[in-house]
């Protein structure tokens, strides 16, 4: 793992380094996440078909939203 340091500057913005923006090549966009006291970015990459619905039961999964979680939400939004 290497270490750099950013500065954040003008409306919140950083620079990440070169040497680790060059690890993810195509990619345009980051998911921001902050856990405790840190900020963690993850790559999001452009699916298409099948990759989609990978990447969304993963994200769901990652979330803790179990299906009791989802039929109750769509019980709430039909009692609207």
């Amino acid at each position: 793992m290497s270490q750099f340091y950013v500065r954040k500057i003008y409306r919140n913005r950083i620079t990440i380094p070169k040497e680790i923006v060059e690890r993810f090549p195509g990619v345009q966009y980051f998911e921001v996440l902050s856990k405790k006291n840190e900020i963690i970015l993850r790559p999001l990459r452009r699916v298409d078909g099948e990759d989609k619905l990978v990447y969304i039961r993963d994200k769901v999964a990652d979330l803790g939203i179990k299906r009791r979680d989802i039929d109750a939400a769509i019980r709430r939004a039909r009692e609207r």
